[in-house]
């Protein structure tokens, strides 16, 4: 249940209460046919904040058996409609349990999760410090880039043509110690990526980040022919759903991923159009259109 509901019946049931106390105490200034009259009203609006709570405590235990109707079908729903989809999950925000989230979702679809990764704080930061950053790499290694999209298009390439476990860490190892992306323990970068999940979403407001980061990096996925999809938690802090519609990049967002409701959206998303979905007023709609097909999308 969605806290404006919640907020809703909160206001609601202080009207009621606002209400009545002010009848009972105006009633003591007034005629004793004054005060009998004002005395009915406040049984009525008594009885009727009665009559609301324990509608709101109905509905609460309906929605209670309905969330978890939903987390005991969602297993079964989800099961094999992502058999060996290779996929790669990519942390932009700040929101690590997500990840942890869109994993399990992912697993619980049969999907084949080969990379978690994370973009690091030091991407987000003007070209000018970056190129100095990776200008010092790339004296030791000619092959790192000395800019931030050059950089976006080795990791795109790496991800979508794979590479053998030295030329991965060769890469990678460097730029995990300069604070440019961490890779998860595990991770298989041998075999190419077909889809990656950008999770997003903010604890404080990054004017900058999208343009640094999400941008350059969808772009770069994109022209290596990998299809992307972003999340992001409910309750975000900053949500980066506007960011992404004001610059369109052309990906399929999902807004709660961290509900069930949301888990379903972005397995069903995946292999279809364009959309936004989830619960927040930049939704157009809740969940994709179904059913999808079982199996490889």
């Amino acid at each position: 249940m969605g806290p404006g509901f919640k907020y809703h019946v909160v206001t609601v049931s202080s009207i009621f209460f606002a209400l009545t106390v002010g009848l009972v105490y105006g009633s003591l200034f007034v005629s004793p046919r004054i005060a009998n009259i004002a005395d009915r009203q406040a049984r009525l609006f008594a009885n009727a904040q009665e009559k609301l709570q324990g509608d709101l405590k109905s509905k609460t235990q309906d929605l209670d058996h309905e969330e978890k109707a939903l987390a005991a079908l969602l297993p079964i729903t989800l099961q094999g409609k992502l058999t060996d989809v290779p996929f790669a999950i990519i942390q932009t925000g700040d929101y690590p349990e997500t990840v942890t989230r869109v994993h399990e979702t992912l697993k619980q679809a049969d999907a084949r999760v080969q990379c978690v990764m994370e973009i690091g704080k030091n991407f987000d930061r003007p070209d000018e410090v970056v190129e100095s950053d990776l200008a010092t790499l790339h004296a030791t290694d000619p092959q790192f880039p000395t800019n931030r999209a050059g950089l976006m298009n080795a990791l795109a390439t790496l991800l979508s043509h794979g590479a053998d476990a030295p030329s991965t860490q060769k890469l990678l190892s460097p730029l995990d110690t300069e604070n440019f992306v961490h890779t998860e323990s595990g991770s298989d970068l041998t075999l190419p990526i077909r889809y990656v999940v950008l999770v997003a979403g903010s604890l404080e407001e990054h004017l900058n980040r999208f343009a640094n980061v999400d941008q350059p990096l969808i772009r770069a996925l994109q022209d290596k022919g990998i299809t992307v999809l972003m999340c992001e938690p409910h309750d975000a802090q900053f949500s980066d759903i506007k960011s992404y519609q004001h610059l369109d990049p052309g990906v399929t967002t999902v807004d709660n991923v961290d509900t069930d409701l949301g888990r379903a959206a972005l397995v069903f998303a995946i292999g279809g159009e364009r959309g936004d979905y989830g619960i927040k007023p930049t939704a157009t709609d809740i969940l994709p259109p179904l059913p999808v097909k079982s199996g490889s999308p």
